[in-house]
């Protein structure tokens, strides 16, 4: 192994240990509250061994994260209701992407890389979606995004990885659809990277929106008829 891969390797144990030791408490005595019970505890789909069936392919859900869902139905038959395995995974998540985010981020060239990561590991703005499991959707969602960057970034570059690129930002959408805007973002590296956007930018942008428009409807209709389907909405007047 090279120096330069040993190094990267201690950064990102570094950086992994950082984060296990930040989330110790959660993971060793964190347990489960709110709607941990709705989407984990309390929902037939994750604890049926025919489950992945309801979470992929009906609308039983109030939202279509088939993904983060999954990965409970998976874990729900390691841990059962023991919480400290899902903390478990959401600090491993948190912290891959940190390391993802500190590749990126000497791939772009910006000063102070590490720094950002490690600020991005301990920021207490990252703590709820972290410690709380049924924001599972959060850390899944990151790691697979900044993967999906890295791998782009690498295309860009000459070394393949297009199409695993894709694939990632359409797991990340699977388990969050709040990463629709990803491929702006992919358009604005583009600009920062060579100072402008070109034609070949724009057709390498076009599947990740077209990933972001189809899933974007598909949230849009489970919000509509199933998670705020009994809900009444005011339509008053401002002056009321």
């Amino acid at each position: 192994m090279m120096r330069q891969d040993r190094l990267e390797l201690w950064v990102g144990a570094g950086l992994m240990g950082l984060v296990l030791l930040v989330f110790l408490p959660v993971i060793a005595g964190g347990g489960f509250f709110w709607d941990d019970h709705l989407l984990l505890l309390d929902n037939k789909a994750v604890w049926s061994p025919g489950g992945l069936w309801d979470i992929w392919f009906s609308t039983k859900s109030p939202d279509y994260y088939p993904l983060m869902s999954s990965s409970y139905w998976v874990e729900a038959h390691l841990w059962g209701r023991d919480a400290w395995g899902y903390h478990l995974t959401n600090a491993l998540l948190h912290g891959g992407s940190a390391i993802l985010l500190w590749r990126i981020l000497r791939r772009l060239e910006i000063p102070g890389a590490l720094l950002g990561a490690i600020l991005f590991a301990i920021s207490p703005i990252n703590v709820e979606s972290v410690a709380w499991i049924a924001e599972r959707k959060n850390t899944l969602s990151m790691f697979l995004t900044c993967a999906a960057v890295l791998f782009h970034l690498r295309s860009e570059d000459g070394k393949g990885g297009y199409g695993v690129a894709v694939l990632l930002f359409l797991g990340a959408l699977l388990s969050k659809t709040a990463v629709v805007m990803l491929p702006v973002v992919l358009l604005v590296l583009a600009w920062l990277r060579r100072g402008r956007i070109t034609k070949r930018d724009m057709l390498r942008a076009g599947p990740y929106f077209a990933l972001s428009l189809a899933l974007g409807l598909v949230t849009v209709w489970f919000q509509y008829h199933r998670a705020i389907a009994e809900v009444v909405v005011r339509d008053d007047s401002p002056g009321w």
